[in-house]
């Protein structure tokens, strides 16, 4: 089975480079269906990691030929994942879980069209939260404010996640919330401090090895 997932992934390099050469500007592909979840850990486990392997392998070639990659998938059958993940974690009595959950699952509500439940959502996780995790939170709310283009109160979200994170050590999300505050800086208007931001995330993506989100941070 292995043999012919990578025989899989081969075609789909086949099919980009196709694309390109033939001035293809958008192509979907289904790589991972829902089906795909019945089998085996260690075959899901397989089809994850070479998917991660030739996205690696691909990454300078993607971004000189300007690629973008948006994953696309079933919203409504991610509000169920996000609510028996919040259950489990409630169960476990992990608080920072739950909240960390909660505030994920906020922002597939507004994505699913229901802001004032998802924003609501969102502030529930922030009750009590501090530290990091206040900062991985404030991260969700700037982003759920994206997605609603309301932007002076996204760049004070990740105003607050950046001052939470930095010095936190945990570089990622460090990154992930300049990321954001760039984000919120460019909408409005203030280029000079959204590039400054996007340098800064994107070297802390490289030091923290994801190459893929300073991909994503990059265009």
């Amino acid at each position: 089975r292995v043999a012919g997932h990578k025989a899989g992934a081969e075609a789909v390099r086949r099919a980009l480079r196709a694309a390109s050469d033939n001035g293809v500007e958008v192509l979907t592909l289904y790589a991972f269906s829902s089906e795909n979840w019945r089998r085996s850990s260690e075959e899901i486990a397989d089809l994850t990691g070479l998917m991660r392997f030739y996205l690696e392998r691909e990454l300078n070639t993607l971004l000189k030929e300007g690629v973008r990659l948006k994953l696309i998938g079933d919203i409504d059958e991610a509000l169920v994942e996000f609510r028996s993940a919040l259950r489990c974690a409630r169960r476990a009595g992990d608080v920072e879980r739950a909240a960390d959950v909660r505030a994920a699952y906020g922002v597939a509500l507004v994505m699913a069209g229901r802001p004032r439940a998802g924003l609501a959502q969102i502030e529930q996780a922030a009750d009590g939260a501090v530290g990091a995790a206040a900062g991985r939170i404030q991260i969700r709310r700037a982003h759920a404010l994206w997605v609603l283009a309301r932007h002076s109160e996204m760049l004070r979200a990740a105003q607050r996640a950046v001052d939470l994170l930095a010095g936190s050590g945990d570089l990622v999300w460090e990154a992930r919330a300049l990321n954001h505050r760039a984000m919120a800086n460019l909408a409005l208007g203030a280029v000079d401090r959204a590039d400054a931001d996007y340098a800064r995330c994107e070297e802390l993506f490289v030091r923290a090895g994801q190459r893929l989100e300073y991909a994503s941070a990059r265009h």
